[in-house]
């Protein structure tokens, strides 16, 4: 095995059988032995190995790694006894998984679909969020994302606001055809990252999922974010995301009650989409106009989503006339990351995909911050 792919290390049929059959399905070859010693001598090579339970003991002593999963023979039930003490050998060979056919089939299936794809590409999920409205953070959003694609990343604008009006306006990418969050809703089952990002629009090599503005705005399933974040984090070097102020603000402190009118699950699940955005955001920018109602709205909003994580880079859209980043910074308890100066004109050329000038100078800066201070290998 020349890197890469799949090893199976069993004897039993039936469990070859199942597992070849779930890898038809996904698309990728397995390479079966039922020799335990032939399979430590290429232990390092496969991209994925999983081991039959009555077979451990001929992989004892093979060299720690990640990626090694145990699979029981699915025609023998186990016992909970039996279990412990299978999980207690699979350890001793450095697995991370015990895999109990069938019920675990749905996890077997994602970790060979996870082997199909490819390396993932461990991307940065940096979230946008405004103090205010009318901050300017879809704008600042998509012009982080250039700057980021014109150095040679792969990039996704990822629309987390329903009330935004579509991310995809900033970067006049609008007309184009493409899916948008109702259109992937609609869809069942697992989306790789090549699915994704060939069936989302592009613009000025940025891809971007965004609202539709079609009908009203459809709630996201937290579950669907999540599905779509692991996706996105395989298949991109940057994951922008356009995080919706509002949305924090009008979730509810506790769970809501059962009598909850539609327009309340709408809020609610839309403002668990938010706070899971910014749980994977390693990043989180926060844009503040340098004005006064904006620097009170800042504190309410940190306070909202704790000023004392990591992580939280201050960015300040400066007037001619207003607080200086200094007094904003110590007002706010953070040092200020960029100062963006406030023209008018920005808008308006990022609705055609264009940002020029000191903006986009600002952009490319930032944008080389974060590569400074969360490194490629891994972004931690």
């Amino acid at each position: 095995m020349d890197g890469g792919g799949v090893l199976l290390v069993a004897s039993d049929a039936q469990l070859v059988d199942q597992v070849l059959q779930l890898a038809g399905i996904v698309g990728i070859n397995v390479l079966v032995t039922a020799d335990g010693a032939a399979a430590r001598t290429q232990w390092r090579e496969p991209e994925l190995i999983l081991v039959a339970a009555g077979l451990l003991a001929q992989v004892q002593g093979a060299v720690r790694r990640r990626n090694v999963l145990v699979i029981n023979d699915p025609s023998t039930p186990m016992e909970a006894g039996d279990k412990a003490e299978l999980w207690t050998r699979a350890l001793a060979v450095g697995a991370e998984l015990l895999i109990a056919l069938p019920g675990d089939e749905p996890e077997l299936v994602r970790r060979l679909r996870d082997v199909a794809e490819g390396p993932s590409r461990q991307g940065l999920v940096v979230g946008v969020i405004g103090a205010c409205g009318g901050a300017g953070a879809s704008t600042l959003a998509i012009g982080l994302a250039l700057a980021a694609s014109a150095q040679g990343d792969r990039v996704l604008a990822l629309d987390a606001d329903p009330m935004g009006g579509g991310l995809d306006l900033h970067l006049g990418a609008e007309d184009l055809p493409g899916v948008r969050w109702p259109d992937l809703l609609r869809t069942s089952g697992r989306l790789s990252a090549a699915t994704l990002d060939y069936a989302i629009p592009h613009m000025s090599g940025v891809a971007v999922l965004a609202h539709a503005r079609t009908s009203a705005a459809e709630p996201i399933p937290p579950e669907a974010m999540v599905a779509l974040l692991d996706t996105a984090v395989r298949g991109y070097d940057l994951v922008v995301a356009d995080i919706g102020r509002v949305m924090l603000a009008d979730r509810p402190a506790s769970a809501p009650p059962s009598h909850a009118d539609d327009q309340g699950r709408r809020r609610v699940e839309s403002g668990h989409c938010a706070e899971l955005v910014l749980e994977r955001s390693q990043a989180l920018i926060l844009l503040l106009p340098n004005r006064i109602a904006a620097v009170a709205a800042g504190m309410n909003l940190l306070q909202r989503i704790g000023s004392a994580r990591s992580g939280i880079h201050l960015v300040i859209r400066q007037r001619s006339r207003g607080l200086s980043a200094a007094d904003i910074g110590d007002a706010l308890g953070l040092q200020p990351t960029a100062v963006l100066s406030d023209q008018s004109a920005v808008a308006s050329a990022g609705e055609q995909g264009e940002f020029t000038g000191a903006y986009l100078r600002t952009c490319r800066a930032l944008h080389s911050q974060l590569l400074q201070r969360y490194p490629k290998s891994g972004h931690q």
